[in-house]
């Protein structure tokens, strides 16, 4: 079983070339069935409007998805990854969304098999570590990915990357500038 891993860099709103091809990399896997957006990493009074701005972005996209709202009733958003062919974790603050998120103890077992995308603090969730650009420091994420993670990252911060290759354990750093993605495929 392949689980596909969709990390951006952040600047998901920008009109580029790069987002485009991001969000058709999501789409092409969810294959016209469901597609989780998952929001939680925006206070929950802004998560119908966000919902609906991440559909529009699907928009240059043919063929048919089902956009799914992720609900934060526990035993609900379990269904929803269960039966979802994709899963994106959108951006935003990175404590709201692990606040949501790291409850559910299984959610690494309940995401294998599927395509999981996530821009900046959605990409920052799944890995070991990663640099906070809010709170210029490095925290920890999930640990789904054992890798140290940059998003929203520019040349001119190699002082933080530096700090980054040199935290705790000896890992791959991936570090993105907005706009651009990388894709790990895990075999399990």
């Amino acid at each position: 079983m392949m689980t596909k891993f969709i990390l951006h860099g952040g600047g998901t709103r920008k009109d580029s070339i790069k987002n485009k091809t991001f969000f058709q990399q999501i789409a092409s896997t969810s294959k016209g069935g469901d597609l989780l957006i998952i929001c939680f990493a925006r206070p929950k009074k802004e998560w119908k409007k966000h919902f609906e701005n991440e559909q529009k972005k699907f928009s240059h996209i043919r063929g048919t998805l089902n956009f799914i709202l992720a609900d934060d009733k526990p035993k609900k958003f379990r269904q929803q990854i269960e039966s979802a062919n994709a899963i994106y974790i959108k951006d935003g603050n990175d404590a709201l969304l692990q606040k949501k998120i790291k409850p559910i103890e299984d959610f690494e077992e309940l995401i294998q098999g599927k395509t999981i995308a996530g821009s900046s603090a959605g990409a920052n969730l799944l890995s070991k570590y990663y640099y906070s650009t809010d709170n210029c420091r490095i925290e920890e994420g999930l640990g789904i990915l054992q890798i140290k993670l940059f998003t929203h990252y520019f040349p001119n911060r190699r002082t933080e990357l530096r700090e980054l290759f040199g935290y705790k354990d000896d890992l791959e750093i991936v570090s993105l500038l907005e706009t651009d993605f990388t894709i790990i495929d895990i075999r399990s």
